[in-house]
Formats: C-alpha cells, sequence, structure tokens
C-alpha cells in the first residue's frame, strides 16, 4: 500500500485538545483522506508482527522468533484484539485469515512475503531460529511452504474448536 508520489503522511500530534481524525495531506496541505490503521502502523519504526493469538502455532512462532537488532523494536500485533487493524487489512485485499502480516520499512509484506522478510531478519541465535531463518529466506521454498503452514493453521483451529477471525 503506496500513497502516490504527491501525498505526504501527516500525523497530528500533541495538539492540546485535539481528538479528531488524522490526516493524510498533499504538499499544499489540502486533506486527501482520513489516516488508516495501516497508515499508522506503517509509520512505525521497527517491525510489527501481526498474528492470531488463538493459534497456537502462530502465537508459538512470533513470541519463539529473534530478530537481529538492525530490525529496529518488534511489536506482535494480536490481530483477535485490534478488530480495526483486521478490517483494515481485509480492506486492503489482505485478509487476517488468508495470510500473515508483517509491516517493516513503511512496506506490508503478506503471507509468504511476510515469512520471507521476516526470515531475513531473523538472528542466528538458537537451533530453531537458525532452521526457520535457512529454510525460509529462500523466497520461492517460503512461498511453496505458506500454504501448508496456513492449512496447519486452520487444521490447528478446528481441532482446537476456535474460530477464524
Amino acid at each position: 500500500m503506496e500513497a502516490p508520489a504527491a501525498i505526504h503522511h501527516f500525523m497530528v500530534r500533541d495538539v492540546h485538545g485535539y481528538d479528531g481524525p488524522t490526516f493524510l495531506a498533499r504538499n499544499d496541505g489540502e486533506q486527501v483522506r482520513p489516516m488508516t490503521e495501516l497508515d499508522t502502523v506503517l509509520r512505525q519504526d521497527g517491525i510489527s508482527i501481526v498474528y492470531d493469538g488463538l493459534c497456537p502455532f502462530c502465537s508459538a512462532y512470533a513470541h519463539m522468533l529473534r530478530l537481529k537488532e538492525s530490525a529496529g523494536p518488534v511489536r506482535l500485533l494480536d490481530a483477535r484484539a485490534d478488530a480495526e487493524l483486521v478490517a483494515a487489512l481485509d480492506g486492503a485485499g489482505k485478509p487476517v485469515n488468508q495470510g500473515m502480516s508483517v509491516f517493516y520499512a513503511g512496506r506490508v509484506y503478506y503471507g509468504a512475503d511476510a515469512i520471507h522478510i521476516l526470515a531475513l531478519l531473523a538472528s542466528r541465535s538458537g537451533l530453531a531460529n537458525r532452521a526457520i531463518a535457512r529454510l525460509l529466506r529462500n523466497e520461492r521454498l517460503a512461498k511453496t511452504a505458506y500454504p501448508l503452514l496456513r492449512a496447519g493453521r486452520n487444521l490447528g483451529l478446528k481441532l482446537l474448536g476456535r474460530p477464524q477471525i
């Protein structure tokens, strides 16, 4: 989700008494549209990982993963706890039940691209991290493995009697 070149992100911060929406604006200051949850997350430093907090595989992966310090601060966002973010991702064509989302360096990585970027940013400390990084840093392998991982998530949720998001 990239804004056209003529649009710059402006966030209203620390304005006493202001409780209205934040807007994207053009260089001339004209408001283009309200800033969405996705815009807000994209502007943050570091990396944000959207995962399913009720999926034992997703939770284990998100909490086990060790990223290089160069990735910056890591935020784990449980999709089940943020309906606005889920709606924004769905609206952007990145439905949370069909793929994982990672926000990094002003981009949204989705599905196989998300696990691939995480593998590229993973530290090499720990056996599990090294194994995941080695396997999924290969883009072709990440694209092949992702549908199987997603099917495992869906099966696990079904067997545990947990709903999709």
